[in-house]
């Protein structure tokens, strides 16, 4: 059976997840998980502005895109198209 990328390399786990000696205490553990879970919330918080600001750009960006049809509709009359002037 090929193991290759199954494993992952030192380089590939994060340093709070290294044990520093072969048989780490129980309070040595518990440390480290606690703050991996501090991390967990931090990411899930960020996470959640990340996910509200994208839901504001999206509605920015479907605001604007009907602005920009409405210049850009079949009433203006080609003289007065925009797009063509930067040309």
């Amino acid at each position: 059976m090929h193991l290759r990328g199954m494993v992952s390399s030192p380089e590939t786990i994060p340093s709070c997840l290294l044990m520093t000696s072969s048989d780490p205490t129980k309070e040595e553990i518990l440390a480290r998980l606690a703050s991996l879970e501090e991390e967990v919330e931090q990411l899930r918080e960020e996470n959640q502005e990340l996910r509200e600001e994208n839901k504001q750009l999206r509605q920015e960006n479907k605001r604007l895109r009907a602005k920009l049809r409405w210049y850009e509709g079949p009433h203006t009359p080609p003289s007065k198209d925009q797009s063509e002037q930067g040309e």
